[in-house]
């Protein structure tokens, strides 16, 4: 039995955690498997480097909340395993809110007084969308700032009686439009 569940677990790993089983001798227990598979694999013993990945974590340009909403949640499950109350949610706010690496982004998303990390994610979901809304929107913003269009190009090859037609046509609207003036004094 022992020997039949070493080789199913021998048999189903793959990579570097199958090369470490197939090289131990016959006399491994599944037991010791599985510690040497979480040692050298496991998360186990390694809160701290968590805890300092959580604490460098910034958002990337262009990376949505929801995913740094994720990885802050996956640091802290790994940083703080079997842990959920008030403080580990307080840790998770904090370090979201330090990941969004913006001040006034981050005081007036702390107007709202978030106490975890899910009322600060939907407060900043709710902030960034009101920004972008508002940055569409205002009037007053420099053409830096708006999306850039392509120019589109044409070209016609002009002949003369094109041309002749034409300058005929500009006439016949000017005098049109200078009826439309006459006529609008007279009343």
């Amino acid at each position: 039995m022992e020997k039949d569940k070493l080789f199913h677990l021998k048999f189903n790993l793959e990579g570097n955690a199958g090369h470490i089983l197939w090289n131990k001798d016959d006399k491994t227990t599944v037991e010791a498997a599985v510690k040497l598979l979480r040692n050298r694999f496991g998360s186990t013993g390694q809160n701290e480097r968590f805890r300092a990945e959580l604490k460098a974590r910034r958002r990337k340009p262009g990376e949505h909340l929801q995913h740094l909403y994720q990885d802050i949640s996956r640091l802290i499950a790994l940083a703080y395993p079997n842990k959920t109350d008030e403080v580990t949610n307080l840790v998770a706010r904090d370090a979201f809110l330090d990941a969004l690496n913006n001040r006034g982004f981050v005081m007036r998303i702390m107007d709202k007084d978030p106490t975890n990390l899910d009322e600060a994610l939907n407060q900043a979901i709710r902030l960034e969308s009101y920004l972008d809304d508002y940055s569409a929107t205002e009037p007053g913003r420099s053409s830096a700032d708006r999306p850039s269009r392509q120019k589109e190009h044409f070209s016609r090859a002009v002949t003369e009686e094109d041309y002749h037609l034409s300058s005929q046509g500009a006439q016949a609207l000017d005098l049109s439009e200078e009826r439309m003036i006459r006529s609008s004094r007279r009343v």
